[in-house]
């Protein structure tokens, strides 16, 4: 099957009311993906807001974000449509809601560091990342729950490996650990 159709049976799913298809196809679109390699930000915005009237969380996390950065204007220089500051929290609560990680560990950050009118939360934030966390946890592959990842940000090709347990010598000391 080669990406032009899957790209067709994309879109005829999303034609048919199907909520994920029409977030994958409006990200597809905004970010250029394989099956969509050209990026279409008039079709990406028309897909992910179709998404997110539906109820689609992710949709609405995207949406959100769309509103809350003004990105596409920003980069893009992209003005068809017009994005509203005030319009990203409701979408951001929405998709939280509706279990949207994206949007969780939106808020758990807007909350942590005091932006988007909140003032700064620990127990808020940490709220939210705690249901990302969960969420995460919970479709993480069952071999994968049982390992501790190393990453060596000194090595070239930064690798993680997976070990079933830290080593004594990989471990961090507290008192060179810098919180900023």
């Amino acid at each position: 099957e080669t990406s032009v159709d899957v790209l067709s049976d994309m879109l005829d799913a999303a034609e048919a009311n199907d909520r994920l298809a029409m977030a994958a196809l409006g990200v597809n679109f905004l970010l250029g993906q394989e099956c969509a390699p050209k990026r279409n930000l008039t079709w990406g915005v028309h897909w992910i807001r179709r998404a997110a009237n539906e109820g689609q969380p992710d949709a609405q996390a995207m949406l959100a974000f769309l509103h809350d950065s003004d990105a596409l204007r920003l980069v893009y220089n992209y003005t068809a449509e017009s994005f509203e500051r005030e319009q990203a929290l409701p979408l951001y609560e929405a998709a939280a809601a509706a279990g949207s990680l994206y949007a969780q560990m939106a808020l758990g950050h807007k909350h942590a560091n005091g932006l988007g009118g909140f003032s700064e939360s620990c127990p808020a934030a940490a709220a939210y990342y705690e249901q990302a966390a969960a969420q995460a946890v919970a479709a993480m592959d069952p071999e994968r729950k049982k390992t501790v990842e190393h990453s060596n940000t000194l090595d070239a090709e930064h690798m993680t490996v997976l070990a079933r347990r830290m080593t004594d010598p990989e471990r961090m000391d507290a008192r060179q650990i810098e919180y900023m």
